[in-house]
Formats: structure tokens, C-alpha cells, sequence
């Protein structure tokens, strides 16, 4: 892969220009050329840095008028479903990847899909406790096998509402 990125000229440094600024991108599984708008992109983290501050100080005024935070705020929009973007990220970034730990090791590559049982409230009633049980899981792993878990992984949440893995 360097090999053939090294055929290409470096391109020069951003100048802070305004307007889209093509690059050719190769990854082991990608080859696509991008126009970013830079000048665009830091307008945008700008906003969200101000956005942040202006946040700061609400949650600071509120402390010190009341002497506590605020209660967590409700979500305002649950996610119900896999949109085709977020689909096509997740193609496009496994196949940005680089395979060779896992096609190189001793053993071979495998999916585990890890399934909650029919009473899963009682197993895992929120977010942060599923997430404790795969850090777990991947310790077990690791234990049993003698090697560290290599490998994506995609959470999602079955028709019934049960959180469920694949690795």
C-alpha cells in the first residue's frame, strides 16, 4: 500500500483558502478521491467550541445559584433504526482497515455474536452495563485464549429491545 501512495506527489499544506481541496485517498480496500472544505470544517469547530463555552458558563451560573447541577436532561431523539449512511461508513471504514493482525495470526478469523437472554432487563437494564459485560467479555477472551481480542465490532438492538453484539 505505501508503494503505490508513493507514486502520488505530496500535495502542499492547507493556506487557509476557502472552498473544497481534493485528495486522493488509498486505504488496503479503498482508493476514492474527496474534496473537504477545510476552511468550512474549522468554521464548524469554531461554533461548537463557542457552543461549548456558552454551556460552561449556563452550567456554572446554575451551580452557583442553586449549589448543585442540574438534572441530566432527557433525550430528545431515540435512534429506531440503521440509516443507509451510517451502513456505508461502516462499510467504507472496514475496509479502510488494515486485516493483516487478523489473517496473520495462528488462529482463524471468526464472528461471535453475543445475545442477551429473554428476561435481559434483569441482565443488563441500561447502556453502561452491557458496555461492562463486553469489556469483560474481552478480558475472558483474552484469559482463555492467551491473546488480546482483535477485531470490529457493531452493537446493535433486536426487534425485542435486547442489546446484541457482533465481533
Amino acid at each position: 500500500m505505501s508503494a503505490a501512495a508513493g507514486l502520488f506527489a505530496k500535495r502542499p499544506s492547507w493556506n487557509g483558502h476557502e472552498g473544497p481541496r481534493p485528495r486522493l485517498v488509498i486505504a488496503p480496500g479503498v482508493v476514492s478521491l474527496e474534496a473537504p472544505d477545510m476552511a468550512k470544517r474549522e468554521r464548524a469547530l469554531e461554533r461548537d467550541q463557542r457552543r461549548r463555552q456558552v454551556d460552561a458558563e449556563i452550567l456554572g451560573a446554575w451551580l452557583h445559584a442553586t449549589g448543585s447541577f442540574p438534572a441530566d436532561a432527557e433525550p430528545t431523539r431515540e435512534i429506531t433504526g440503521w440509516s443507509r449512511r451510517s451502513r456505508s461508513r461502516m462499510i467504507r471504514r472496514l475496509a479502510e482497515l488494515d486485516w493483516t493482525p487478523i489473517l496473520s495470526a495462528a488462529c482463524l478469523p471468526c464472528m461471535i455474536t453475543l445475545t442477551y437472554p429473554g428476561d435481559w432487563l434483569t441482565v443488563a437494564p441500561d447502556g453502561e452495563t452491557s458496555k461492562k459485560h463486553i469489556t469483560a467479555f474481552y478480558k475472558r477472551y483474552e484469559r482463555a485464549w492467551g491473546v488480546e481480542f482483535v477485531g470490529p465490532w457493531k452493537f446493535e438492538f433486536q426487534h425485542r429491545g435486547a442489546p446484541h453484539y457482533h465481533l
